[in-house]
């Protein structure tokens, strides 16, 4: 999946952002660095990609510590968005996160 891709499948599961007008943004290939962290950092986007991608409550394996506890319980777009927080906190490219996610079977 493409950063576009994602944005659009938030968008047609309920995400609306209050500055931008994202569709046309996506169609027109507008999409730059500013409205991208906009978007990306938004909780509303990863709620909206988690109705769009089917992400359920405990349909991902929760992160283990040395003490094999969970130290992961809630729901899987909290998990994906906390997944991409710490992908950048590691220099991690954005394009590379989303390559990763895969379209619901």
């Amino acid at each position: 999946m493409i950063i576009q891709q994602a944005i659009q499948k938030a968008i047609e599961n309920g995400y609306k952002d209050k500055t931008f007008n994202l569709e046309t943004i996506i169609q027109d290939d507008m999409l730059d660095s500013d409205i991208i962290n906009r978007v990306l950092l938004d909780r509303d986007f990863w709620i909206a990609l988690g109705k769009g991608m089917r992400w359920e409550y405990g349909d991902f394996q929760p992160l283990k510590n040395m003490h094999q506890m969970n130290v992961w319980e809630g729901e899987q777009w909290l998990y994906e968005w906390h997944h991409f927080i710490d992908d950048l906190a590691e220099d991690k490219s954005i394009v590379d996160f989303f390559a990763q996610l895969n379209e619901p079977k």
